[in-house]
């Protein structure tokens, strides 16, 4: 199923867009759920110290990402953004634990967003509905752009980072963490690299994903017993990466790399 959709959006990327929107409004519409906060596989590293509120402990290796993500950059009074924010969990943990002075989530789904606003109150988060290439903000309006497995999606990578390095003030960081199939990830590379931002760091997280994936196996699958319909199951079970999926599996084995990356835009521009 992986091999057909992916050869499917390789030969129409112009209908990506509209084919991940539509998945996105159906699980917004179709599982409201507050248990499902946090659509991300996860990070783990024993090495790392993570503190917790007892609140999140549930969603440990969830936040793990974004901790891990953002662990380069100062994060206390600065404005944040976060493209592809989902059903909003990381927005609503950086909002209300870490000091910032803004936090915006930005979705391409409506249904997600709204979602969001329902679900999650927290006095500097704000959700708005938007589209990752043409960014609905005025230039140099934050700080810090985040983005966690979301850019795969998106029918142009190049004209995301543009309007990435529009939207962020001189000095200001790009914290991204995605994945690619192995046979793209030179491309993926060659792209952070080349384009106006500064690439400051990019590592293989694939091993800690895969940690994670097999620590959170059992809350996905007990979420999905109790709110996944039988004929959707499998499709939700692919989605999710749970053990013994296609996608789990190329983790696995290294067909398909996650990376996590750190760009900054020129502070004298």
């Amino acid at each position: 199923m992986i091999n057909l959709f992916n050869f499917f959006e390789s030969r129409f990327p112009a209908i990506k867009k509209i084919i991940w929107k539509a998945i996105y409004n159906f699980l917004a519409w179709r599982f409201p759920t507050s248990e499902w906060f946090f659509m991300n596989y996860g990070y783990d590293n024993p090495e790392d110290e993570l503190n917790l509120l007892p609140e999140d402990e549930k969603n440990r290796y969830f936040i793990h990402l974004y901790a891990h993500t953002l662990s380069q950059v100062e994060l206390s009074g600065r404005d944040i953004l976060e493209i592809g924010s989902g059903r909003g969990g990381g927005s609503e943990w950086i909002a209300r634990t870490q000091n910032v002075s803004s936090m915006t989530g930005l979705d391409l789904s409506d249904s997600a967003v709204n979602l969001c606003n329902k679900n999650h109150k927290v006095p500097n988060l704000a959700f708005k509905q938007g589209d990752a290439e043409q960014l609905p903000f005025p230039d140099k309006s934050f700080d810090i752009v985040l983005n966690v497995e979301s850019c795969h999606h998106y029918p142009n990578l190049g004209t995301f980072l543009q309007e990435v390095k529009r939207v962020l003030r001189p000095g200001g960081y790009l914290c991204l963490a995605d994945y690619r199939e192995r046979t793209e990830l030179d491309e993926f590379k060659e792209q952070l690299s080349e384009c106006d931002l500064e690439l400051i760091r990019s590592t293989n997280i694939t091993g800690n994903v895969v940690n994670a994936l097999n620590l959170t196996d059992h809350l996905k699958l007990s979420i999905m017993q109790r709110y996944v319909p039988w004929f959707l199951l499998d499709m939700v079970k692919t989605f999710a990466s749970v053990k013994g999926t296609e996608l789990y599996n190329r983790f696995v084995d290294g067909r398909v790399v996650y990376i996590s990356a750190m760009l900054q835009k020129n502070p004298a521009t």
